[in-house]
């Protein structure tokens, strides 16, 4: 379980509090505490993970690989800046209008692998960073 900060926030006219949690939170439980005189109230929120990438299986012999993430919430995002690091190289990618962003892989790079190894790639967002892996098939 993560802590946060502590919120002081005010109702609205019809007695509710609310909170936004911030953007930049990273995924997980968040123990949530509302005290009102001598009440407290406790609950538990969950923070997913807007980052969503698949593992990716190429031929040695491909022309490219393209790499995409996928960056969705309630909604996509739209233009956000997504940094991807394949075998020691970063690549810069912004997000489309369906929140997916792709970077493309040269067959230059590609040649240098070896065939049957697993190479991890990692993809991130903010403080959000996830791995996953790259197959190389003859």
């Amino acid at each position: 379980m993560k802590f946060f900060n502590t919120y002081k926030v005010k109702t609205n006219r019809y007695g509710y509090a609310v909170l936004k949690i911030p953007y930049t939170a990273k995924p997980g439980n968040y123990l949530l505490t509302a005290r009102f005189a001598d009440q407290t109230i406790k609950n538990i929120v969950k923070v997913k993970q807007p980052l969503k990438l698949a593992n990716v299986i190429v031929k040695k012999s491909a022309k490219k690989l393209v790499i995409t993430a996928a960056l969705k919430g309630k909604k996509a995002f739209i233009g956000k800046k997504v940094i991807f690091k394949f075998n020691g190289k970063a690549y810069i990618a912004k997000t489309n209008s369906k929140g997916i962003a792709k970077v493309i892989v040269k067959n230059s790079v590609l040649k240098k692998l070896k065939v049957g190894k697993a190479v991890k790639y990692q993809v991130t967002y903010l403080r959000d960073t996830v791995t996953k892996i790259v197959k190389v098939k003859r």
